[in-house]
């Protein structure tokens, strides 16, 4: 019996399907389910949920490939399993099915090189399997053509696919798995089962046929269909083929109650359509807007999809500006692993080798480590070639130009230029002649077996495995050693080219990938192919472009479109015709659209990246023309939206502060008087921000512009966090009460402080969510390493604790100590500075006290004295000159940042716990300037190796840091951090603000700045 689902052109999901099959299940019935490789999972997990473990069994639930494999291996007796076969390694094999015929093509002698030939080849082949046409039966129905050109052509054709089939013999692909399937499928093998099968509109004719013989012999059949179906030959042909079981319609249009309720939901105002300039801004926009739809309408992430058809052109900058925004996301793609060092090293060795030793790949090759080459032999060699940009066959004989580079010192009379040279000339011997001998070797070969012996040999010796750590690391590995087995497979025995050999290793490895998997609580970001019947609240539908979503008919074929009709006019109908692609590309824009049941975002840019001028797509058109009032809203990153910012008791209106921004793009004098009061109290954190941008100084710090939020356990909270249990964990107890406990004491310590933390947050709340429950569990777990680490360090350390949590702003601090006064010439004071010192460490030695300052950091912090120049990482020096100038003869001995984050380390079997120890020391290294004074180091780092330290002590002398060489230029550094206030304070006052953002390392700091909106800097 065959029982259809037939759903309207509007509404696809057959659920009732699905609830159907479960049924039959529970009641003990064995089921198969037929579905796409993309909808698998859901599927799977529907069924689950839904009958749960005891009854999953009964379901198998199979793409095509999976049900060819259960057949083939329960019901048949003479199944003998070949090896799979992947895209990379049809790709050899046609390259060189191609390659072994070359003396004998005419029409395609000019493309014997070309891989746009070896795909398009590929491509025609599967379409012929797909239509259950043989490549005998398109020579012999091709041979009735009275065009001579076009017989040469389809005559080429058949040998090359024809020899392709002899390579492919050793191997089982998707589309001889299939027709095995329809050999063997008989009475009886599925005569117990349940059949059903959903989504039939990408099913090709050789699936179709199979599905034929699976519904006459299946007990049941449950088949959805759409109304569009019955416009398809294809399943036309099929369903007239089943004429001869019992038939009957169980549902028709069956979506229509149930989804009219969703699309009430989804009303006018909650659609909105964004035109913006390019696709770098649409990425910016989808990101903001899922960022506010999370903080202001509490959407879980889980409730946002974002949907793409050209993916490709947008997960790289979906990628950065997710994590810009600090959303978690999900990208549902084969992550591609190439940019690993032993897939670099191997592709750079292989354009040394075909290059000819060309200057660009050399300078790329010396890179990497070598064994015998030091870091410093080989900066000095990398310097010569790329000032005399060595190329070729200057590499085969000694240098002899100066290593000065142009230079009138011919005659080499400096004794000490020889002998760099003649160092030079060594490093050169050692890269070349390895590389030489691994060219010479693989062109004597006597066949690839021998090849792919002599290039293993040479990377067992260059070393590039040391590297492997990370799984994706291992995983290459492992694919590179299986290339050298398929290569051996395929070809072992064969003499070949050097250029074969490497297309052939080129082309197994350009594919490495595995898929990424979903966690819990990340937005979706995917393809329509890929969308599964499960519904989100939010859908954000990016590159809404005209030829793109929809896209346009490919005509990516080796025959023209005159020779397509041809062929179809002697029965070769196997081309898509434009009516098919239209339908295929309806039904993905209309699954798309109605996947989503609250808010539907749909965006498009005017221009790509080489300025060509783009257009909406048909999707935009279609809503526009059902929702009369609805209009398209153009985008820019500086429209000034007034809903951004709440909170400022200088400004109500946003639109009047942009006002006040002159059009040299600053704040006047005038209006800086109106709002700033003297003295300025500055913190210390507020320093770095004015120097960080004084336009974002003044918009947090002053107007006290901020953004609306929700409460989330965001970077600040964590701090907040970590701060109190540190401070609180030393003020209950002493340190030789924390350093008698064992570790477990220890964690109980705080997680009853953890307790504390929470019930004082969350006082006035009901409750809190898991979410939030679980960061706060992750995060106590961080305190717990760190705790454990300070207490290693206090134990060797003479510094000991004196003050937590100082606040200078209040006067009863435990030290005396009051804000900075910053004065100017005359005296009168124009700022005072705050702030709260995490840690102070005090020692006294040779009748002196010795200061320090630690500052807890939730990330690693960097620290450079060059970076004070700039008005940055002044935070812990501040504080140390508030201990200078409050505290009658402390010495300032250091200020450090601790950061508060643990990096995974790897670990191998024989690993012991001293040297992973140590690698933990290391994310805990305290950071930051120094004083350049022995006793005072040991004093900090009792062994001098630099384990709680950068600094070390090598030969009695300190190494390493920022070192300040003594108390006079320690008071030097603090002063000209004074000034640095002073500066500030009077540039507030007297100057006008405008936006200068600080660039560092190749990041600006107003990348993602929250004022962007009323900020008109040019980036």
């Amino acid at each position: 019996m065959l029982k259809l689902f037939i759903s309207s052109d509007h509404y696809f999901e057959n659920k009732k399907n699905l609830e159907i099959v479960a049924k039959k299940a529970k009641k003990e019935k064995r089921v198969v389910f037929l579905t796409s490789k993309y909808s698998k999972f859901e599927v799977k997990k529907f069924f689950l949920e839904s009958i749960g473990p005891r009854f999953f069994s009964n379901i198998k639930v199979f793409d095509f490939e999976e049900l060819s494999r259960f057949v083939l291996e329960n019901f048949s007796e003479r199944y003998n399993e070949k090896k799979a076969i992947n895209s990379s390694l049809k790709m050899v094999l046609m390259y060189f099915s191609v390659r072994k015929l070359k003396n004998q093509l005419s029409f395609f002698s000019s493309l014997v090189k070309s891989p746009k030939l070896i795909e398009i080849l590929l491509n025609f082949y599967e379409k012929l399997k797909n239509n259950n046409i043989s490549v005998e039966d398109f020579f012999m129905k091709t041979r009735g053509l009275n065009n001579k050109t076009f017989l040469v052509k389809t005559e080429e054709i058949f040998l090359i696919l024809n020899q392709f089939e002899v390579l492919l013999d050793k191997y089982e692909s998707s589309a001889d798995l299939l027709n095995k399937l329809k050999e063997e499928l008989k009475e009886g093998v599925f005569g117990e089962f349940v059949f059903a099968v959903d989504n039939l509109v990408f099913f090709k004719k050789s699936e179709i046929s199979v599905l034929e013989k699976l519904i006459k012999l299946s007990s049941e059949s449950y088949i959805t269909l759409q109304e569009r179906s019955f416009k398809n030959k294809t399943m036309q042909n099929m369903l007239n083929s089943l004429k001869t079981i019992p038939m009957e319609i169980l549902y028709e249009n069956f979506h229509e109650d149930e989804n009219k309720a969703k699309k009430e939901k989804l009303e006018e105002k909650n659609i909105k359509i964004y035109r913006v300039e390019d696709i770098h801004d649409e990425c910016f926009f989808v990101c903001r807007k899922i960022r506010d739809l999370i903080i202001e309408e509490n959407y879980d992430c889980d409730d946002i999809l974002v949907v793409s058809r050209s993916l490709k052109y947008y997960k790289d900058l979906f990628d950065k500006m997710f994590s810009k925004f600090d959303i978690p996301f999900y990208i549902e793609e084969n992550k591609r692993l190439n940019n690993f060092d032993l897939l670099k090293f191997i592709f750079i060795l292989f354009e040394v080798i075909s290059s000819n030793f060309n200057f660009e790949s050399m300078r790329e090759y010396i890179k990497f480590d070598f064994k015998e080459i030091s870091d410093l032999e080989k900066l000095k060699f990398e310097n010569y070639i790329f000032s005399w940009r060595i190329s070729g066959e200057e590499w085969f004989s000694d240098f002899k130009k100066s290593i000065f580079g142009f230079s009138n010192n011919n005659g080499f009379k400096k004794e000490f230029e020889k002998k760099e040279l003649e160092k030079i000339n060594f490093t050169r011997k050692k890269i070349i002649n390895s590389l030489l001998f691994l060219k010479k070797n693989l062109n004597f070969a006597k066949n690839a077996k021998e090849m792919c012996k002599i290039f293993y040999k040479f990377l067992v010796n260059a070393n590039p495995f040391k590297k492997i750590k990370t799984r994706d690391e291992y995983e290459i590995f492992k694919h590179v050693i299986s290339s050298f087995d398929q290569i051996v497979d395929l070809i072992g025995e064969e003499k070949i080219s050097l250029e074969d050999y490497i297309f052939t290793f080129k082309t197994l490895l350009k594919k490495v990938s595995r898929k990424n998997c979903q966690n819990y609580g990340q937005v979706r970001i995917t393809e329509p192919e890929k969308l599964g019947f499960r519904s989100y609240k939010v859908l954000f539908v990016a590159g809404a472009i005209d030829s793109e979503f929809p896209k346009k008919c490919d005509d990516f074929s080796i025959f023209l479109k005159d020779e397509q009709k041809e062929l179809s006019k002697i029965g070769l109908d196997i081309f898509e015709t434009l009516q098919e692609t239209y339908d295929k590309e309806d039904y993905l824009v209309k699954k798309t659209l109605n996947i989503c049941s609250q808010k539907l975002f749909i965006s498009f840019y005017k221009k790509d990246i080489f300025f060509k001028k783009k257009i909406e797509s048909s999707i935009v058109f279609d809503i526009l023309s059902r929702f009369s009032k609805l209009r398209i809203l153009d985008l820019t990153r500086k429209r000034i939206d007034e809903q951004i910012f709440i909170n400022s008791e200088k400004i109500t209106n946003l639109n009047s502060f942009s006002n006040e921004i002159s059009k040299e793009n600053s704040l006047t004098a005038g209006f800086l008087e109106k709002n700033l009061k003297i003295p300025i109290n500055f913190s210390a954190t507020g320093i770095e921000e004015y120097y960080s941008c004084a336009f974002k100084y003044f918009c947090h710090r002053i107007l006290k512009l901020s953004q609306r939020r929700r409460y989330d356990f965001d970077a600040v909270e964590r701090g907040a966090f970590i701060h109190f249990l540190m401070e609180n964990v030393f003020k209950e107890f002493s340190l030789k009460d924390l350093f008698d406990m064992n570790l477990i004491d220890r964690l109980k310590v705080l997680k009853f402080l953890s307790a504390k933390y929470i019930s004082l947050k969350f006082a006035k709340e009901k409750f809190y969510s898991e979410r939030v429950k679980f960061l706060f569990s992750k995060i106590e777990k961080l305190a717990h390493i760190l705790l454990e680490h300070v207490i290693r360090e206090l134990k060797q350390s003479e510094f000991k604790p004196k003050g937590f949590e100082i606040d200078l702003s209040k006067k009863d601090n435990k030290f005396g100590l009051k804000p900075i006064e910053v004065r100017n010439k005359s005296g009168k004071i124009l700022a005072l500075v705050i702030g709260k010192i995490d840690r102070i460490d005090v020692v006294t030695k040779d009748n002196k006290d010795y200061f320090r300052i630690i500052d807890y950091k939730l990330s690693k912090k960097d620290f450079s004295i060059s970076d004070i120049e700039l008005g940055l990482n002044m935070q812990a020096l501040i504080y140390l000159l508030a201990i200078t100038e409050n505290v009658k003869n402390a010495v300032p001995a250091g200020a450090f940042y601790l950061g508060c984050s643990v990096k995974f380390i790897s670990k191998s079997r024989n690993m012991s716990k001293k040297i992973i120890e140590s690698k933990m020391q290391k994310n805990f290294k305290l950071i930051g300037a120094i004083l350049g004074k022995t006793s005072v180091i040991i004093a900090m780092d009792s062994g001098g190796d630099g384990t709680f330290v950068q600094t070390k002590i090598k030969n009695g002398k300190p190494h390493g840091g920022t070192l300040i060489g003594s108390e006079r230029e320690m008071k030097k550094i603090l002063e000209y951090v004074k000034n640095k206030v002073l500066q500030a304070s009077e540039d507030l006052l007297l100057k006008e603000i405008r936006p200068n953002p600080v660039s560092k390392k190749k990041e600006i700091t107003c990348n993602f700045c929250e004022y962007s909106p009323i900020c008109k800097y040019k980036r």
